[in-house]
């Protein structure tokens, strides 16, 4: 049996064990939070046990170093190396501190454009509005009389007609008015028709006559023509006619052998045809004999007096080219 003794020992050992163990597992967490730190530091004999307050002992429990290497916090970046060790990048080598990333500039939103809600109005006396309106009213009362065509409805679309008709006529007036007392207006001043039209007729056709008889002094006419071509027999009295009445010499060329009863003897120049490229007939052209110059006159058949406009047409192409090489009969001779 035990004594007294032994059973009071057993009871203060139960009452001090979870004591102890208490002290030691808050004496291994604060030697964890604190070893880190003074791991190279000189050790204190004298502060391998501590005192607390209170008569608590800190007793310093050795942590093996698995468990250190896992406990101690991330260890430093390393530094960077020294300049004179980066002889890769060389002495006068520069580098420009990082810059802070600026953020991006706001993109300005133009404003939206708004339509305009009202329109510009015309003003109250505009002519366009009152022109319409008149054009509305008289279609407005056209259209009622023809249908209800009452004596009151066919009354007012007349006197609206007649009045529309008035105002016509005064505005036809005032136009003609200002035409005749505007000489840059009148067109029948370039243009004459009546009895102005006939004197000028006269006194151009005078003019005409006039240039047409000298040009006859220097200048001929070709004719080219074959002798089965109807339009050329028809045609051929009236290059007679033209050229006896103002003088022109007629060198008649035929292409095919023929020849026509107003020219019964015609040449035979091919070379000359070829040249001037004739290929529809019958054909009459403008020559000038001394520079051997020719301009076209005309093709097909055609009257007098367009005979005699075409041919001074000519004389005016012949006039530029005196300057000029113009088109050669190679050897044709009138």
């Amino acid at each position: 049996m035990d004594s007294p003794v032994a059973r009071a020992d057993c009871s203060v050992a139960e009452l001090l064990l979870p004591w102890l163990l208490a002290a030691l597992m808050s004496a291994g967490l604060a030697l964890v939070t604190i070893w880190p730190g003074r791991a190279g530091a000189q050790r204190d004999p004298q502060a391998e046990v501590q005192r607390r307050p209170g008569g608590a002992i800190r007793i310093p429990i050795p942590v093996p170093p698995e468990l250190r290497e896992g406990l101690s916090p991330a260890a430093p970046a390393p530094a960077a190396p020294p300049y004179y060790r980066e002889r890769e990048e060389g002495w006068f080598w520069y580098r420009s501190p990082a810059e802070d990333a600026k953020p991006p500039l706001p993109v300005p939103i133009p404003p939206a454009i708004v339509p305009p809600t009202s329109k510009i109005e015309p003003p109250a006396n505009d002519p366009l509005q009152r022109l319409a309106r008149q054009k509305e009213d008289l279609e407005r009362l056209q259209a009622l009389a023809i249908l209800e065509p009452t004596r009151a409805h066919v009354a007012a679309y007349l006197e609206k007609h007649v009045a529309l008709m008035e105002q016509s006529a005064r505005f036809a007036d005032a136009w003609q008015n200002v035409v005749w007392t505007t000489p840059e207006y009148d067109n029948t001043l370039q243009a004459p028709t009546g009895n102005a039209a006939y004197i000028q007729a006269d006194v151009q056709s005078e003019e005409l006559d006039q240039r047409l008889t000298e040009a006859a002094q220097g200048f001929g006419l070709m004719f080219f023509f074959r002798g089965s071509c109807p339009h050329c027999h028809r045609f051929a009295p009236v290059l007679k006619a033209f050229a006896e009445r103002y003088g022109f010499d007629i060198l008649p060329v035929t292409l095919d052998g023929g020849a026509l009863p107003e020219f019964p003897k015609p040449q035979g120049n091919v070379d000359a045809a070829a040249a001037l490229q004739v290929e529809s007939v019958p054909a009459v052209y403008l020559i000038e004999p001394r520079t051997r110059t020719v301009a076209p006159a005309m093709f097909g058949y055609v009257g007098f007096s367009e005979l005699a406009q075409r041919v001074d047409s000519a004389l005016g192409e012949i006039a530029k080219q005196q300057n000029t090489q113009g088109l050669a009969l190679n050897g044709a001779a009138p």
